[in-house]
């Protein structure tokens, strides 16, 4: 059972090319505290958290770039 947050399951399943079962939880800082509670074996998480949980690196699929983004309806003053 790996624990992620909802929105890489697809790249997991990909990656692995393995039938994975999952444990969804709100985010990949959560994946790796429950691991880190002997709760699960493997989280899905970024390297902040890893190192704030002290979890040991086991494999990495491929680095991508991420951001977020805020979006609006076109209407909002922009105040900074």
């Amino acid at each position: 059972v790996i624990v992620s947050h909802p929105s890489p399951i697809n790249l997991i399943k990909y990656f692995t090319r393995k039938d994975v079962r999952f444990k969804l939880v709100n985010s990949t800082s959560q994946a790796a505290r429950k691991v880190k509670e002997g709760l699960y074996d493997i989280a899905l998480t970024n390297e902040l958290a890893r190192q704030k949980y002290g979890l040991t690196f086991v494999k990495t699929f491929k680095s991508i770039p991420m951001s977020w983004s805020l979006f609006g309806k076109g209407d909002v003053d922009d105040e900074n």
